[in-house]
């Protein structure tokens, strides 16, 4: 929504069709194959929770150290040119599939 709000209605569309594709990637993925794949994945269910958690943990730690440290420096950054459609597309394609919360939902 943050994308679509202060960046042109292309790049919105291209970062909420990023995610959707994930998305249904995932879906036809559980549809295909999720229910084989349950006995297999049981055992290994809680290295993969602590493994999504600990990913969760270092994307935060390193986005509030790259937010906090422009401003202890003194020089706040300017405000960036929007993405192009494609490129945010992509981003949020990787970021949806990337996403540890997604992956234990499937």
């Amino acid at each position: 929504m943050a994308v679509a709000a202060r960046s042109p209605w292309r790049t919105g569309a291209g970062a909420a069709l990023g995610v959707a594709t994930a998305d249904g990637l995932y879906a036809l993925l559980a549809v295909l194959g999720g229910t084989a794949l349950v006995p297999l994945l049981a055992p290994v269910a809680t290295p993969l929770r602590l493994g999504s958690a600990l990913v969760l943990v270092a994307l935060a730690a390193h986005s509030a150290r790259s937010a906090v440290r422009p401003y202890r420096s003194g020089t706040a950054p300017g405000r960036a040119l929007p993405a192009a459609p494609r490129r945010a597309f992509l981003t949020f394609l990787g970021i949806t599939i990337l996403n540890p919360l997604t992956v234990l939902c499937l």
